[in-house]
């Protein structure tokens, strides 16, 4: 096994905010692995108030692997 070379840098976000939240309140923040590719992952996320579990805040982040040296995009690590 080799070390990485390399790191994840973040190619674009997407947020929708549905709904405010207000102090005081308690919220559940969820992330998950929804796609992974040879040189990009996609992990999305959500933000949930507690109180009444509707869903405040979607969004998503783009991430691509790029090589140190070459400054490219390169397999993922392995």
């Amino acid at each position: 096994m080799r070390a990485a070379e390399g790191t994840w840098f973040v190619h674009s976000h997407k947020i929708e905010y549905l709904y405010p939240a207000f102090a005081g309140e308690e919220l559940e923040v969820r992330t998950w692995i929804a796609d992974v590719r040879r040189v990009r992952s996609l992990r999305k996320y959500e933000f949930i108030r507690k109180g009444d579990g509707k869903v405040l805040v979607k969004g998503e982040t783009d991430w691509v692997f790029i090589h140190a040296g070459e400054r490219a995009a390169d397999g993922n690590p392995r």
